[in-house]
């Protein structure tokens, strides 16, 4: 080492290193490869803890960026396609004032706009220090070179350095740079730690080689940060700020471990190099902070967390506070050779704030009250929905209803009775007031108009041969226990009346496929008839049925005069009735009006037209 060594025979990227330097008129070099004895542990410990103080001390850190091994070199020539990708040429001419001006606009689609390329220094734990306390760096990248110092930030293609909202520049720059102002919000403090967190997400994806040394090579971003809050950096266990302990502890696998990984994690724990289990550092591979809303202010747990040491052993973390119950969902397990590793999954029961949850129980109510209560699954896809909108909870357990419920005194789940079976065993005046109460409430909550409610009920009939005989009964009056024919069919009749005296004609509904028009030439000409599998009506069939006849009905009718000669019947009472369908209240003061001329005499004809004429009158006006 004293008489020199050859620089002809070293890798590549050391060759370059060695070039830069000389270029840049400095005479020393310091190489972490030929400073540190590579395979001596105990020297790498040693000098491991002192590597942040060469990279403070040096005046430039040389950083070979786009290297994958010191063999591979970063010194060579970058191409345009490397650089921008694809370039177009956008010709263009421009004519002003008689003058003629040519030329071409090129577009590329990539942009050198300074944001951290994927290049491998960006992929290692150890290279995260270096460039986070060096005062200098020139970082010769795959597709551009930059300039960092700690006033400037600059590309070489001169290009504007731009740095990305949530990247990790800008997450830096949140957490380790002075406060603006004499004394520091607890705003601030909060972006500064969500910054840390995020810090922490992408530097657990960095590569390594010993999983052991993820703490260590992460240090220097313990004591950057401790200042500004008001920390140490031995509050800082395993990753984990004491101060913070309740948040920072809600990390999470962004994958399942791979085969390789857990094995990684056997040959530490034989070597009794295992961290806590509750450290993100002591697990292979990324972690993240998925957090969000769900993240609750129970209390003050912050002073019952105790981290303490004992000798020869990782860290023991005892918390003491409010517990969240956890439902067991199930085991599942990850095949490794030689041995399966049994893993567990829990269910957490995450309540939504106050105003979703009082939306939700009040939603209950109202469909209650509209005689269509939830079930159990449809209360939690609706709260599930709720609280995707609200951004509040990503998932809603599956015992999450009981829990509701019992957060809630005025819920309760019942179970649900049929019609037939409540018409049968429930008919008392309480039951059809309630019943009234709720239809009432139903129709005014909605502003239902009369002419607009209806009383539509099917009535079935059975026809069928049994031991007992030929028998036909309503389904309105059969018993809970029924003898069924082996040999029957059902026919069902829809009827309809409003609430204003409108009725509806029937139609009736026969099992079968399909209907024909000449088995009723002349019975009940008005009616309808069609049928289905069962003999029973369905949404299909009631639909087609109430939907045309009530709209027909709705439909204004067309103006008619009507003379009447000799007496006044009652069937002409009920003509008059009938002009005027759909407004039983004028039709009560047409009656009216004729007891009153009766009082004076029998009324003539023309007496009659007199008040039918005053009717219609009334009854366009009102209309137009």
């Amino acid at each position: 080492m004293a008489s020199g060594i050859e620089a002809t025979g070293l890798p590549k990227s050391i060759q370059d290193l060695i070039e830069v330097t000389r270029q840049i008129g400095l005479r020393y070099l310091w190489l972490d490869a030929f400073c540190i004895v590579q395979d001596d542990n105990d020297d790498k410990d040693h000098q491991f803890n002192s590597l942040a103080e060469f990279y403070k001390q040096a005046d430039i850190l040389i950083s070979a960026a786009s290297a994958s091994d010191c063999g591979e070199g970063f010194l060579q020539s970058r191409t345009v396609d490397r650089c921008y990708g694809s370039i177009f040429e956008l010709p263009y001419e421009w004519k002003v004032d008689g003058h003629e001006t040519r030329g071409s606009l090129l577009l590329s689609e990539m942009d050198l706009d300074g944001s951290t390329d994927n290049d491998p220094v960006h992929m290692r734990i150890w290279t995260f220090q270096e460039h986070l306390v060096s005062s200098r760096v020139i970082s010769f990248g795959s597709r551009q070179i930059k300039w960092t110092c700690q006033q400037e930030k600059n590309s070489v293609d001169g290009g504007n350095y731009h740095e990305m909202i949530g990247g990790l520049e800008y997450n830096l720059r949140i957490a380790f740079s002075p406060s603006r102002y004499p004394y520091e919000t607890l705003v601030e403090k909060g972006w500064r730690v969500m910054s840390w967190m995020e810090i922490v997400e992408e530097y657990s994806k960095r590569d390594y080689s010993r999983l052991e040394d993820r703490v260590p090579a992460f240090y220097e971003a313990m004591s950057l940060l401790a200042p500004h809050m008001g920390w140490t950096r031995d509050q800082c266990v395993y990753g984990i700020w004491k101060t913070d302990a309740s948040r920072q502890l809600l990390w999470k696998k962004d994958k399942p471990l791979t085969t390789q990984e857990v094995e990684e994690l056997k040959v530490s724990a034989k070597d009794g190099k295992l961290g806590p289990s509750w450290s993100w550092a002591t697990l292979p591979g990324g972690v993240i902070y998925d957090i969000g809303s769900q993240l609750r202010q129970l209390g003050d747990t912050n002073p019952t967390i105790e981290f303490q040491k004992i000798d020869g052993q990782p860290p023991c973390l005892t918390i003491e506070g409010f517990v969240q119950e956890a439902d067991w969902i199930g085991n599942y397990t990850i095949d490794v050779p030689a041995e399966d590793v049994q893993l567990f999954q829990v269910d957490l029961d995450v309540e939504m704030p106050p105003q979703p949850e009082d939306d939700l129980v009040n939603y209950i109510i109202e469909r209650e009250r509209a005689f269509q209560p939830l079930t159990r699954q449809e209360i939690h896809d609706f709260a599930q929905a709720l609280s995707a909108v609200n951004g509040d909870i990503s998932y809603i357990g599956k015992n999450w209803v009981d829990r509701f419920i019992s957060r809630h005194q005025t819920i309760e789940m019942k179970p649900s009775r049929v019609i037939d079976a409540a018409r049968k065993r429930c008919v008392t005046k309480e039951m059809l007031r309630e019943y009234y109460d709720g239809l009432n409430w139903v129709i005014q909550s909605k502003n239902i108009l009369r002419q607009h409610s209806y009383n539509v009920d099917e009535t079935g009939v059975q026809l069928g041969e049994t031991n007992g005989g030929t028998v036909a009964w309503t389904v309105m009056t059969s018993s809970s226990e029924r003898i069924k024919s082996d040999n029957s069919t059902w026919s069902s009749i829809l009827e309809s009346i409003s609430a204003d005296g409108r009725r509806l004609t029937p139609t009736v509904v026969f099992t079968g496929e399909n209907l024909q028009g000449q088995w009723f030439p002349s019975v009940f000409p008005a009616w309808k008839y069609t049928t289905s599998p069962s003999g029973w009506s369905n949404a299909d069939i009631f639909l087609r049925w109430f939907m045309g006849k009530a709209l027909k009905s709705l439909k204004p009718k067309e103006k008619k005069r009507k003379s009447f000669e000799g007496p006044i019947t009652p069937r002409k009472r009920q003509v008059v009735s009938e002009t005027v369908w759909g407004t039983p209240q004028r039709s009560h003061d047409i009656e009216k009006q004729l007891q009153e001329a009766q009082k004076d005499g029998n009324p003539s004809i023309r007496d009659f037209n007199c008040i039918l004429k005053k009717a219609m009158k009334s009854i366009d006006q009102k209309n137009s």
